[in-house]
């Protein structure tokens, strides 16, 4: 990993730096906040990137764009039959990130239903296909 992927002049920009290197060392969920093309996906990167799970998958979740409709099956997978175009099991991102890293981008964009799922999930750390029985 570069030492150099963020150009800090500024002090506001090297103490970001520093929280980044602090916070990428702590097993944690992190909350990233800022005005749209601030950074937060960069930011997001580069935490996953200076910590324990670097080698591990970091996946990104557009909450923005996901289809009320389809919105269980994306983040928690399903198994085969678990509704009728389950034709085979699948698993959801959070399942593919595994021990690796989740980045929510646009959560805000959610219904408040589907916001309290991923609290769930995130305060818990695991997730169940729809159909399934088991926590993964």
């Amino acid at each position: 990993m570069s030492a150099h992927r963020f150009i800090a002049h500024s002090r506001v920009m090297r103490t970001l730096v520093d929280q980044i290197r602090r916070f990428a060392r702590a097993d944690s969920n992190v909350l990233i906040a800022g005005e749209t093309g601030t950074g937060k996906n960069a930011v997001a990167r580069e935490l996953h990137a200076r910590g324990p799970r670097a080698r591990r998958p970091f996946v990104t979740i557009d909450c923005a764009s996901l289809s009320p409709s389809l919105i269980d099956s994306e983040l928690f997978g399903h198994e085969r039959g678990a509704f009728t175009d389950a034709v085979s099991s699948r698993a959801g991102r959070f399942e593919l990130a595994g021990t690796g890293t989740v980045y929510l981008d646009a959560v805000a964009e959610l219904s408040v239903e589907a916001q309290a799922k991923l609290l769930r999930i995130v305060e818990e750390k695991r997730v169940e296909r729809l159909g399934g029985q088991t926590a993964i």
